[in-house]
């Protein structure tokens, strides 16, 4: 039982590498309050400057962005934290969503 231990116990806690997802359009402005999507469910929204970071553990990641407007976007990556980030992928931008019609 848990409440009969004696020893002491140590956790170390390491943060992962951070994933910063900048979404901009065409003319590279920043899209603001797009949605941003991990592969482990995690959402978060774009700030002012259309971007959002997530932390977790090196490792594959799949993103996807959706926002008003725009064609939606996904990304591919391997994140490696071996001092500092680095990230193997592609880059995917923003594009104006249109219609059959248009």
């Amino acid at each position: 039982m848990l409440g009969d231990a004696t020893g002491s116990a140590e956790l170390a806690l390491r943060i992962g590498p951070a994933l910063v997802v900048h979404v901009v359009d065409q003319t590279g402005a920043a899209v603001v309050s797009a949605r941003v999507s991990k592969l482990d469910n995690l959402d978060a929204f774009t700030d002012r400057d259309g971007k959002v970071t997530f932390r977790g553990p090196p490792g594959h990641a799949y993103v996807s962005v959706v926002a008003p407007g725009q064609a939606s976007s996904s990304l591919s990556l391997t994140l490696d934290d071996d001092r500092g980030t680095r990230w193997t992928g592609g880059s995917c931008w923003a594009r104006p969503h249109r219609s059959a019609a248009s």
